[in-house]
């Protein structure tokens, strides 16, 4: 009985043992599965760096000469399929075809067996008879294999010899851009340089025609005043003795005849109005008021004159007394008020005007304005306008401006701005 017992628990014991023992075998072999697995993905991964692998590998049994493995790479650069040569020995005859040569590889690749690896650049015979300059590196490995690679010298040097052509090229044709561009360049600066030459030579003349502009403004003023002078001085006292001539020849009839006497008071009241014609065309040639007052009296003097010939009202608004202005500029500014509102007489079919006269900012600044059917850009563009232009240039040699706006039906603002020195 206790030996069937010692016997059933021995059982068990060992029925325990198995089954741990098959935990075991299953875990293990789970295991292996794994590593399995992993070589597996190992293995495809390998494969796929082979196979597109930019240089031509192969693999070869070192103890049978048996050409295991080449990728595509390899048949690409010789042309030839594992079917072509399956062994060393082949290989070695249809890539190395003259014995000699044949020998001399051989022997640069015994290194393998010396140093463990070996590398030479050899003339392979390609299948279709062309003949390949291919570095060839060996390495053996410890299964008893070979593995070698191939790279193509003969493409490799043609790539960079395309290359330094391309380079040489494109070196070449920056040279000949860069040549294009510095003669352009200079052809450009040259144009800038006769450009700036002629805008400073038009610069120039503008100036000396501003000046003669200047000058015979100011010859024909002094001309206008020396025709003053002497209508004044030589027609009015002739005109005033010929007068107390008639007059005294008047008191000196002693016979009392209407007819005679009329026709002398007629005669001198002639005399008169010539001698009020005459102080007019002295005045409009020489103002005596401008040059004597200054520049304030002359325009209210002149605003007042215009509205008694034309009847168009006339305010004047003088917010410049008393300043000391050189003759000429102030000649030059009066006559660019009388240019104004002879324009306005003439054109504009006003019945009101206001003048403004101010310093402003170390300038002179006079505007004027009018209720007419306003200035026109056509009419201000218009190269028949003379008046205008004459008030444009007399603006800018005193380095001035004057500006002119209309607006249709509500009338024209003429404004002139000249500094004061």
């Amino acid at each position: 009985m206790a030996d069937e017992r010692r016997s059933e628990k021995q059982v068990v014991k060992e029925l325990s043992a198995l089954r741990n023992r098959l935990a075991s075998l299953e875990a293990s072999e789970q295991k292996y599965r794994k590593l399995e697995k992993a070589s597996e993905k190992g293995r495809d991964l390998l494969m796929s760096i082979l196979e597109n692998a930019p240089y031509g590998v192969g693999l070869t049994n070192r103890a049978f000469g048996r050409i295991l493995y080449q990728n595509p790479e390899f048949t690409n650069i010789t042309g030839y399929t594992l079917d072509d040569l399956r062994t060393v020995k082949k290989w070695l005859l249809r890539a190395y075809p003259d014995p000699c040569y044949r020998r001399r590889v051989m022997k640069e690749l015994k290194g393998v067996q010396t140093s463990g690896r070996a590398s030479a650049v050899v003339k392979v015979t390609c299948k279709d008879g062309s003949v390949k300059d291919i570095e060839v590196k060996t390495v053996p490995l410890a299964d008893g294999r070979t593995i070698s690679t191939f790279s193509d010298v003969t493409r490799r040097e043609r790539a960079e010899e395309a290359l330094r052509r391309s380079q040489e090229d494109l070196e070449s044709q920056v040279e000949k851009r860069t040549e294009e561009l510095l003669a352009a360049n200079e052809e450009l600066r040259e144009q800038i340089r006769t450009r700036e030459r002629v805008e400073q030579a038009l610069q120039e003349s503008r100036q000396q025609l501003r000046h003669l502009s200047q000058h015979l403004q100011s010859a024909r003023e002094e001309e206008r005043k020396r025709i003053a002078r002497e209508v004044h001085d030589e027609l009015g006292q002739a005109l005033s003795a010929l007068k107390i001539d008639v007059k005294c020849l008047g008191d000196a009839l002693i016979d009392n005849n209407p007819a005679l006497r009329n026709q002398i008071d007629a005669i001198a009241g002639g005399l008169d109005a010539t001698v009020q014609t005459v102080r007019k065309i002295c005045t409009e040639l020489r103002p005596a008021i401008l040059y004597h007052f200054g520049l304030p009296a002359a325009i209210e003097w002149q605003a007042k004159e215009f509205e008694k010939k034309t009847g168009i009202r006339c305010s004047v608004n003088l917010r410049l007394k008393e300043v000391d202005l050189d003759h000429d500029f102030s000649t030059a500014v009066f006559r660019m008020f009388q240019e104004t509102l002879t324009n306005v007489m003439r054109h504009a079919r006003a019945t009101r005007v206001g003048v403004f006269l101010s310093k402003k900012e170390g300038a002179l600044l006079l505007r004027i304005k009018d209720n007419g059917k306003g200035i026109t850009k056509k009419d201000i563009a218009n190269p028949k306008s003379l008046g205008i232009t004459g008030m444009v240039e007399r603006a800018r040699f005193w380095g001035g401006t004057i500006a002119f706006d209309g607006v249709p039906g509500k009338g024209t603002s003429v404004t002139v701005n000249v500094p004061l020195k």
